[in-house]
């Protein structure tokens, strides 16, 4: 009856520690999942604050410049943001020491 009592308790704490690794790693996954759908959400918004920009002199605009810091500042989950022009030159960048950006002549930054 012991032993018998003794595998039982052995099964249920196996089952019950399982359980929690299973329930946390569904948690896991779904705070990761909440957390790239906002971040997706913020790059969306500043992204189509930036349709409106046609030439690199358009971010000469004070008002716009601010309009992207405010919306990048207002963000907890964009870790920088960029803006380049079509030959890859970057036009615009917050932080502007951040160590998200490639290094100019870095083979490791291209895509």
């Amino acid at each position: 009856m012991r032993r018998t009592l003794r595998m039982i308790v052995a099964i249920l704490s196996v089952v019950v520690i399982v359980f929690c690794l299973a329930f946390f790693a569904v948690r896991l996954g779904g705070a990761k999942t909440t957390g790239e759908r906002s971040a997706g959400a913020e790059y969306s918004i500043l992204r189509n604050a930036l349709i409106s920009i046609q030439t690199g002199n358009d971010l000469g605009d004070e008002l716009l410049r601010n309009r992207l810091l405010a919306l990048y500042k207002g963000s907890d989950r964009l870790l920088a943001a960029q803006i380049t022009d079509s030959t890859g030159l970057t036009l615009w960048k917050i932080p502007a020491d951040s160590a998200y950006f490639a290094r100019t002549g870095d083979p490791a930054g291209l895509s």
